[in-house]
């Protein structure tokens, strides 16, 4: 495939001055757009009570504020916490260990046997009330 360069003498980018006539022309088309769009109308009296357009069947709420909240995300939250919680625990028992062996400090088993339990029980409850935290807040700016 050859590569043709942009001539002005062909190409339609190039500036001109506009005419009344493209003026017109233009404004027909937007006034024939508007005639086949049905734009929602509000009544002027609702313009002058809020800003914030009205709940109705002509302006819908995001789904999102209609579902109710469901154990499912609770649970895949606290599956994402859970899984964040191992990771963490995985990392400071190696810190940990790397800590005992330079300063012979006779290891712990009863550290290690219980820290990855403790940080994943951990991070199921942290990643459960971040996201009660962050639902409150989503609600109250709703509101």
């Amino acid at each position: 495939m050859t590569n043709v360069p942009n001539r002005p003498e062909n190409s339609r980018d190039t500036e001109e001055a506009r005419t009344s006539a493209d003026e017109a022309r233009t404004d027909a088309v937007i006034q024939g757009l508007n005639a086949r769009v049905h734009w929602p109308q509000l009544p002027d009296d609702a313009l002058e009570e809020s800003t914030s357009p009205p709940q109705s069947a002509s302006f819908p709420q995001h789904p999102q504020a209609r579902k109710p909240r469901s154990g499912w995300r609770t649970a895949g939250i606290g599956a994402l916490g859970l899984l964040g919680g191992v990771l963490l625990g995985v990392i400071v028992q190696d810190l940990l260990a790397v800590i005992f062996i330079r300063t012979g400090t006779p290891v712990l088993g009863l550290v290690f046997a219980v820290l990855i339990p403790l940080f994943a029980v951990l991070g199921v409850v942290t990643a459960i009330l971040i996201d009660n935290r962050t639902n409150r807040r989503r609600q109250g700016d709703r509101q």
